[in-house]
């Protein structure tokens, strides 16, 4: 019995020097992407201020012509062009949503993994004391 019981324990100890290492490296990942996660937040909430396409604003800086062109415009584009952009910028603006929201849920996901490989090291920690 001694024997298996030895057996036993150098295979836990095995597995356990395993967890470890997978730990240790997980840590230094998660350490090494740490100012790149932070920049890419910073990315995130830029995405998200300009997450909408909006009609493009007329306006001319000529003094006398200028809000005739500014007219101009804005007849030529309700006329010709909006019929054609307004499907274009709906489109967009929904890739936008969902490429936003789903850069959201994955950086959420990164943090709870984040912090749910801190709680297992801490497990692992009290399980070899």
């Amino acid at each position: 019995m001694t024997h298996e019981t030895e057996d036993r324990r150098q295979r836990v100890a095995a597995v356990l020097e395993q967890l470890e290492a997978g730990v240790r490296q997980r840590r230094a990942e998660l350490a090494a992407q740490g100012a790149v996660g932070e920049q890419a937040r910073l990315t995130l909430v830029e995405l998200q201020r300009h997450e909408y396409l909006q009609d493009p604003l007329c306006v001319s800086p000529r003094p006398i012509v200028g809000p005739l062109l500014v007219l101009a415009r804005k007849v030529l584009f309700k006329l010709f062009l909006k019929w054609y952009l307004h499907p274009v910028v709906q489109q967009q603006n929904r890739f936008n949503q969902l490429a936003r929201s789903l850069l959201q849920e994955l950086f959420e996901d990164q943090d709870r993994l984040g912090r749910e490989l801190d709680r297992l090291a801490r497990e692992l920690d009290a399980l070899r004391d």
